[in-house]
């Protein structure tokens, strides 16, 4: 059917797949479209309801798709791998659009440091500016994700309990829309 095509019509239709994610290859001018996995550009965004899951952003739009990741758990680690498909060999549009994702966990996250993030982010600009769920984070991962999101911590330990340190309460509660420079008091504990 391409041999049909205008050359002009081929680099169209080369356009548009590459737009749309699609993996095709067109012979001739437009040369061949390929979709392949790549490690994506993400952040932690908040805990998932529940606390079995981590919701991170991602960078995608233009010749990125749908990202994807899986988690590796230990008692006190959970190491996130996101990959995303990549369409090469076209043109992309130049849309950005901040992905979001949730990667399931077998147990709470219960304060397990969280690994595997790319290099230093440039997501930080698009993030919303509403609260996330903190509970389940440890101390250190809520003042990051509410760093990135230009609010402070404010946080009061409580006594006793053992296990890892982790956030058992917030407010204002997940959802709150919040100025930049506010502050989200947290309660830490042991269990």
């Amino acid at each position: 059917m391409d041999r049909m095509l205008e050359p002009r019509a081929r680099r169209t239709l080369a356009i548009v797949a590459a737009a749309s994610g699609l993996s095709v290859a067109v012979a001739g001018g437009a040369g061949a479209l390929t979709q392949v996995q790549r490690p994506a550009s993400w952040d932690v965004a908040e805990v998932a309801p529940g606390g079995r899951g981590i919701d991170i952003y991602y960078a995608a739009g233009g010749c990125k798709g749908d990202a994807r990741g899986t988690a590796r758990e230990t008692a006190t680690t959970v190491t996130l791998t996101v990959r995303q498909p990549v369409t090469e060999g076209g043109v992309c549009t130049a849309d950005f659009i901040l992905g979001t994702t949730r990667v399931r966990l077998a147990a709470p996250l219960a304060g397990r440091a969280i690994k595997g993030r790319p290099a230093p982010t440039t997501l930080a600009a698009e993030v919303p500016r509403r609260v996330p769920r903190l509970v389940g984070f440890s101390p250190w991962e809520a003042r990051r994700v509410l760093r990135v999101r230009g609010m402070a911590a404010s946080v009061r330990r409580s006594a006793g309990g053992s296990g890892l340190a982790r956030v058992v309460a917030q407010s204002p509660a997940a959802g709150a829309t919040l100025a930049r420079g506010a502050t989200v008091r947290l309660r830490v504990a042991r269990r």
